[in-house]
């Protein structure tokens, strides 16, 4: 009896751990591969600009590049966080040009692409400082234009920043004091995006000083006066300085639309400058105390 409970035991064990397996293991994945995603390619003039993703962020040593089927040893790799990108430039129209990636032991697609005749455009692209942002001008009108944006022109994506129809301006607000910024733009004609127009390089500086405070007026109340305004419309405004008789009324920017004193007189005279962030100052408002 003990044998035969055993027995049942043991089959019992077995058909339980039978029931539980639902298929062969699958093999574990290797951490180290590259998944390479997003492989495009664009013509810029006499330029194919390839680009593509990685999900990790690797080294342009460890890539392998291979158009129609050569190996490219001197070209150079472009790279922003996980895109990459390389300029090519190509040596007759109408044939096709593919290029496939080696990174380690992954091998990528193959993307394709035949460049076509294009349209060589003699333009400008000046960039001036404005208030708010970085004014670009170029001479001509185009059907459309691709402008393109970054730090450094080795940093400048081969992604439109922005694309414009019929315009000869662009004003780009978004932008960070004390930053540089380089440009370049095509003009897309007849589907065709044409060679590049670069800029000279800037730097973001807040150059133009903030409007002075608006509707100053006073208030006695007992022995104290108060002296109240409206804030100026401005985007990156500091706050206030305030001169009393022609002497610094506090040695700090005020960060409010009032401020008491207790100790004035009649024909007291005050001066009130806005300040912004990058320290410009305003052109004074006044006010006398009658």
């Amino acid at each position: 009896m003990k044998k035969i409970f055993s027995f049942l035991l043991f089959s019992g064990l077995v058909v339980s751990i039978g029931c539980g397996v639902k298929g062969s293991p699958k093999p574990p994945t290797n951490p180290s591969q590259v998944h390479i995603t997003n492989m495009s390619a664009k013509q810029q003039g006499n330029i194919l600009v390839f680009y593509w993703y990685l999900d990790k962020n690797l080294s342009t040593n460890q890539i392998n590049i291979f158009v129609n089927g050569k190996l490219q040893h001197n070209i150079k790799i472009h790279k922003l966080q996980k895109l990459y990108w390389i300029d090519y430039k190509f040596k007759q129209l109408n044939k096709e040009y593919c290029y496939k990636l080696k990174i380690k032991d992954t091998f990528s697609n193959v993307k394709c692409i035949i460049p076509h005749k294009y349209k060589h455009i003699n333009d400008k692209l000046n960039l001036m400082l404005k208030n708010n942002g970085i004014l670009l001008k170029w001479n001509n009108n185009y059907p459309k234009v691709n402008i393109y944006r970054g730090n450094d022109f080795d940093k400048i994506k081969p992604i439109p920043y922005k694309s414009l129809k019929n315009s000869h301006k662009f004003l780009d607000t978004n932008i960070k004091l004390n930053t540089r910024y380089c440009y370049y733009f095509t003009a897309t004609i007849d589907s065709i995006e044409t060679n590049r127009v670069y800029s000279d390089c800037i730097i973001f500086k807040d150059i133009y000083p903030p409007k002075p405070p608006k509707n100053l007026t006073y208030i006695i109340n007992g022995k104290d006066l108060l002296i109240i305004w409206d804030y100026p419309d401005n985007k990156d405004l500091k706050g206030f300085i305030i001169y009393k008789n022609g002497q610094p009324y506090l040695r700090f920017v005020l960060n409010s639309y009032y401020f008491i004193d207790k100790n004035w007189k009649k024909g007291d005279e005050y001066l009130i400058f806005s300040v912004d962030k990058a320290g410009n100052k305003s052109k004074p408002a006044y006010l006398k105390i009658e």
